[in-house]
């Protein structure tokens, strides 16, 4: 942390309602200059609130906020011209503009002739990367960016502002181990040598022990404490954040509790799937009652072969037999009217229909279990069956009406699961079912999947993730990719992160 006194932001008593529900409760805690702060909380703590108001997006019910000596007003755009910069999960970057557009957005560098002026516009943007020895194509779409470098193009865009505050919510949850080394490298380059103060959201513990200087700790919108990290451990962090002593998480492998039989039906078999410059003579066989694991370092493939799978992305060469058919759907559309559902890794951008309810981003893709021969949607059953699968799955919420987006990630993610499970599909291909929700909602959906694979003959799940405690916890087996190719697939004891890790590499 960076050596000063002086504190650049202060939430002072910060009261946040809602209608039905107190979001924030007299919230109070400051930020240093340089300081890296961690914000904790199970989801729907309060932690996107916080932040929100911070921002200007939203306006605080009651208390105050002072930035550098001063109380804090405006609206958002004000707000970050003053130096307070969020990179949300989603990044909030567009797509389709260039690199250099999207750093200076907002804050284009005119001509006398009212021509935006690239060269110049350019030119301060690579300043910028350089002062933070970061490269990456300029002239690039955003959308051909890898995961990193879209990272970088918001922090970048950050700091073009002249920021003295950077919000980085899950900045690391698109990233491999070797980039979230490359992000933190740079955090501390500019809190050390330019004073700049980060607000560090994350579920990733070790990443928050690793990179953090102090952390305020939310429950259910109260702040719990502000600790030092050095002071604190996972174990101790964890029980602030959900209030009591948690149950240690899964020893017990799904692997040891539902052991693969070989007479058990083959539902899924993939033969040499190959897809140019992503996978190659990919080979492996589902069975029911099974949850197949796929592991491997970004870029290894694993997603890429999943989406080509349901019909998302094409495949060149090979075949997919499923339930003893051979198939090759041409859309997702086809997949699900085939019993295979899938769940997104982009959450935000992908997955949630922010324009709507929770209730119906819940049954959006069967509203045939809901509409009459004439297609006609019976709304007293559709509003039966949202609320019933609202309770099944535990989604905290005000009630079906309640606009997605104002749901924490972790309720958002049990709400897509949901729809998943109302598809009455029997076949899911899951990546990264549990990205930017905390331990306790994990938790309930690693039980949600292995309910949902023994509840019912014939169930299956693929899921591909990046979380190695959830692969070993959740996994019959583990295919392990890498470089688009299959380098092991792990079973039993096998199945452990030296194993894992070993073979990804």
């Amino acid at each position: 942390m960076a050596n000063n006194n002086h504190h650049i932001l202060e939430f002072k008593n910060i009261t946040k309602y809602f209608p039905g529900t107190v979001a924030l409760s007299d919230v109070s805690f400051e930020i240093s200059k340089g300081e890296i702060f961690g914000l904790m909380g199970e989801n729907g703590a309060g932690k996107s609130t916080l932040l929100n108001i911070l921002s200007g997006a939203i306006n605080e019910s009651s208390g105050e906020i002072i930035f550098d000596g001063e109380k804090l007003s405006g609206n958002p755009y004000e707000r970050r011209l003053k130096g307070i910069s969020m990179v949300y999960q989603g990044l909030g970057l567009a797509l389709e503009l260039t690199a250099e557009e999207n750093i200076l957005l907002g804050n284009e560098m005119i001509s006398n002739l009212g021509i935006i002026n690239h060269k110049q516009q350019i030119k301060k943007a690579r300043e910028v990367m350089s002062r933070i020895g970061v490269d990456f194509n300029l002239k690039m779409p955003v959308y051909d960016l890898s995961a990193d470098e879209k990272q970088l193009v918001a922090i970048v865009r950050a700091i073009s502002l002249n920021a003295k505050v950077i919000a980085l919510d899950e900045p690391t949850s698109s990233l491999s181990r070797n980039e979230v080394d490359k992000l933190f490298n740079i955090i501390r380059t500019l809190s050390n040598e330019e004073n700049i103060s980060f607000i560090f959201v994350s579920h990733h513990l070790d990443e928050v022990f690793l990179i953090t200087d102090r952390m305020a700790v939310l429950k259910d919108g109260k702040l719990q404490g502000v600790v030092n990290t050095k002071d604190v451990n996972p174990q101790s962090l964890t029980e602030m954040m959900v209030g009591s002593k948690i149950v240690e998480h899964h020893t017990k492998k799904f692997s040891k509790e539902k052991p693969m039989n070989e007479k058990d039906q083959v539902i899924l078999e993939v033969k040499n799937l190959t897809r140019k410059g992503f996978f190659q003579d990919i080979s492996f066989q589902l069975r029911e009652g099974e949850i197949l694991g796929f592991a491997g370092l970004l870029g290894s493939g694993r997603t890429d072969l999943i989406k080509s799978i349901f019909g998302a992305e094409p495949y060149d060469s090979g075949e997919i037999i499923f339930r003893g058919n051979k198939i090759k759907f041409t859309s997702p559309k086809d997949a699900i009217k085939n019993g295979i559902a899938y769940l997104t890794d982009d959450r935000l951008n992908e997955g949630i229909l922010k324009t709507m309810s929770v209730g119906e981003n819940i049954v959006i893709e069967n509203l045939e279990k809901v509409s009459t021969k004439f297609s006609i949607i019976n709304r007293s059953k559709n509003r039966k069956i949202q609320q019933e699968y609202i309770d099944r799955f535990s989604i905290k919420t005000t009630g079906i009406n309640q606009p997605m987006p104002s749901l924490s990630g972790g309720n958002q993610q049990k709400a897509l699961f949901a729809r998943l499970v109302n598809t009455d599909c029997d076949f899911l291909l899951l990546n990264e079912p549990s990205r930017g929700i905390d331990v306790k909602v994990k938790e309930e959906v690693h039980d949600l999947m292995r309910d949902y694979v023994t509840s019912k003959k014939g169930r299956a799940i693929v899921m591909a993730s990046s979380e190695l405690p959830e692969l070993i916890s959740t996994s019959s087996r583990v295919v392990v990719m890498k470089q688009g190719t299959i380098a092991d697939i792990l079973t039993g004891e096998d199945i452990n992160e030296a194993k894992i890790i070993e073979k990804m590499v």
